[in-house]
């Protein structure tokens, strides 16, 4: 997860496929709406907010799911304290997969051999 420019940028890999997806450079309004903005929450507080959902021992599952076509929706919900409230927030995020070259999947394979 990658922030430039106040635009947001999400790439994942499947760890043993080495299929992997992207988003494009998301503007705060592609994945805040009415139901889960934040009052005057900047760009980098969201994605504090969205990196720390994985690491929060009471998180609520992260789904990653075929959305339409070869697009899948990144779905990440987080729980937020409101006026002595608690309140979850969900973030939807479409990613389309990007296309490997057999070295690029040999490559990767390398760098985990590595770690």
């Amino acid at each position: 997860m990658s922030l430039k420019s106040g635009k947001l940028r999400i790439w994942l890999e499947n760890g043993e496929s080495k299929k992997q997806w992207c988003t494009t450079q998301l503007s705060l309004e592609d994945y805040v709406n009415s139901t889960n903005a934040i009052p005057n929450a900047t760009a980098l507080d969201y994605v504090t907010l969205l990196e720390g959902a994985q690491d929060d021992p009471d998180h609520i599952p992260i789904t990653f799911q075929r959305h339409k076509g070869e697009v899948f929706q990144l779905e990440v919900s987080v729980k937020l304290q409101v006026l002595k409230q608690l309140r979850v927030a969900t973030y939807c995020i479409e990613m389309e997969p990007i296309s490997l070259e057999r070295i690029d999947v040999l490559e990767s394979k390398m760098r985990d051999l590595q770690d």
